[in-house]
């Protein structure tokens, strides 16, 4: 699959995550439209004290306002599968309404993707693992090696603030034949739906004060499906796993959250 043709990777490179070097640094571009503006106002408004319907649609939804540039990083580790990309698209909606922002390492990052795996899973609160891939008849070792890495940067001096290491399968007993030396972690069960991530992250991925209303979560999902699909007509299937496609959802994604709550969207 090739990426995005020459011209159209403006639009979704204005919310890119770029990796510069070894520091693996972020830059976010904060005039990205009238999305972005929207956002910074509604911050800016909420830090002021203004806003009392908003704040009402808030405790409505049991989701607080959260803006990307302030939300603490959440890392998934998930096949690069045509398969699993709906999937990808339930635990972006859920975290971003658990107030998280979630972090892949792209597939199209080439070179030094040890370092940065490292520096992401660092620099992250949490990581979520996706050990549900079905067995092929070459093994594909990259979900368990991420999982151990993780697991090793969490119980070590590595970190540099507390990790959570959180496991899901598609089935309960599934991790017991497949990883036993982990059978004391308990995995959360997704059964192979988006749904079933959704509700599984928002039940595993615990914040204060308020858990996040499940419809809330669901009706994000709802609306990435429809803004995915448009993305993959244009650069085709597998865009969600490339840098400029992932992080064009994750920013959807939040504009799309916050209109639900505040009232601007379709919320039923």
């Amino acid at each position: 699959m090739t990426g995005p043709k020459h011209g159209q990777t403006s639009r979704l490179h204005q919310h890119s995550v770029s990796y510069a070097g070894s520091d693996c640094c972020v830059h976010r571009t904060r005039a990205g439209g009238p999305r972005a503006a929207g956002r910074r106002s509604a911050h800016a408004q909420a830090s002021a004290g203004i806003g009392t319907r908003d704040q009402a649609k808030e405790a409505q939804w049991n989701s607080p306002i959260q803006t990307i540039e302030t939300a603490p990083a959440a890392f998934i580790n998930i096949p690069f599968h045509h398969s699993f990309e709906d999937l990808l698209l339930g635990y972006v909606a859920a975290l971003t309404c658990q107030g998280f922002e979630p972090w892949i390492l792209p597939a199209d990052r080439y070179t030094g993707r040890l370092p940065d795996l490292k520096k992401i899973i660092q620099r992250s609160r949490m990581s979520l693992h996706d050990m549900s891939e079905k067995q092929w008849r070459v093994p594909r070792l990259n979900m368990a090696f991420e999982l151990g890495l993780a697991i090793g940067i969490a119980e070590s001096s590595q970190a540099g603030q507390p990790h959570d290491v959180i496991i899901f399968e598609k089935s309960e007993h599934r991790l017991l034949k497949t990883l036993s030396d982990i059978r004391e972690r308990d995995p959360g069960v997704h059964h192979g739906t988006a749904e079933g991530v959704v509700m599984a992250v928002l039940d595993r991925v615990q914040r204060t004060p308020l858990q996040t209303n499940p419809k809330l979560a669901r009706r994000v999902l709802e609306e990435l499906r429809l803004e995915y699909r448009r993305t993959r007509r244009q650069y085709g299937s597998g865009a969600i796993f490339k840098s400029a496609g992932f992080n064009y959802i994750k920013y959807k994604a939040f504009a799309i959250r916050e209109d639900l709550v505040k009232g601007r969207g379709s919320a039923r």
